[in-house]
């Protein structure tokens, strides 16, 4: 009886035993098989990320955006002698001194008034906003007009009427909207054109006119006064009504 006792007692330690190493197995086996779940699902993320295409560094349909660099770049330009009221912009022989002007020369008045009509001489924000339409953008915007004899109120036309190329944008302020994100607009009247320059939305101005607030930043240009400088500065505030703003849509 007591023998068998003791094999009883000892199939049930047996028993117990297994059991717990069963156990004890079927544990282990559970976070090896976790960890290399977590394993594969790893090198399955890294081989996906591998396999997802970067960002293109190709420029996007339309040309690359105007780079803040090219914008204040700009300004340095629009400081250039040639681009400055009253001075040549191309060579050209005057018709009452017979003096031979470079590009940058300042006028005689007698020549500035027979060949401009004025003694204090041309301002040139055509020749500029053309000059950097070109520098900036893959395609010329303005191709197929003579640039020595567009006038200010013909760039004003060929936006208008060029809708594949440009988009009349409906208010002042959405200029900058786009400026910002590095895209060519255009500020146009009959006797003038400038460019919308980026601006930061604490550094909007804000002037009412007829009732009607204006909320503007700053332009690059050449005119009456050259560089980087506020739209109120390029046009007195009275005739923004008057305004055209153009989108370049890019090629």
């Amino acid at each position: 009886a007591l023998l068998t006792k003791l094999s009883e007692s000892l199939d049930t330690w047996a028993t117990i035993s297994f059991d717990a190493n069963a156990a004890e197995k079927a544990r282990v086996d559970a976070v090896r098989s976790g960890i290399a779940f977590e394993k594969m699902k790893a090198r399955f993320k890294a081989q996906q990320s591998a396999n997802t295409p970067k960002p293109s560094t190709n420029p996007p349909a339309g040309g690359s955006p105007v780079s803040k660099e090219e914008f204040a770049a700009g300004g340095v330009m629009a400081g250039e002698d040639k681009y400055q009221k009253g001075h040549a912009y191309i060579p050209f022989k005057g018709e009452v001194t017979g003096k031979n002007y470079k590009p940058g020369d300042v006028l005689d008045p007698q020549d500035a008034l027979a060949t401009y009509k004025s003694e204090d001489g041309p301002t040139w924000c055509n020749q500029f906003a053309m000059d950097f339409a070109k520098k900036v953008c893959k395609n010329n915007p303005f191709e197929g007009l003579v640039q020595g004899n567009t006038l200010a109120s013909q760039l004003g036309e060929y936006m208008q009427k060029t809708t594949t190329k440009f988009q009349e944008l409906t208010s002042i302020e959405s200029a900058w909207t786009y400026s910002n994100q590095g895209k060519l607009v255009f500020f146009s009247t009959p006797d003038h054109i400038s460019i919308a320059h980026p601006t930061e939305a604490a550094a909007m101005l804000v002037r009412q006119v007829e009732g009607k607030d204006y909320k503007f930043g700053k332009v690059v240009q050449a005119g009456g006064t050259n560089g980087i400088i506020n739209l109120n500065e390029a046009w007195g505030s009275k005739k923004f009504p008057k305004i055209k703003t153009y989108l370049y849509l890019g090629e």
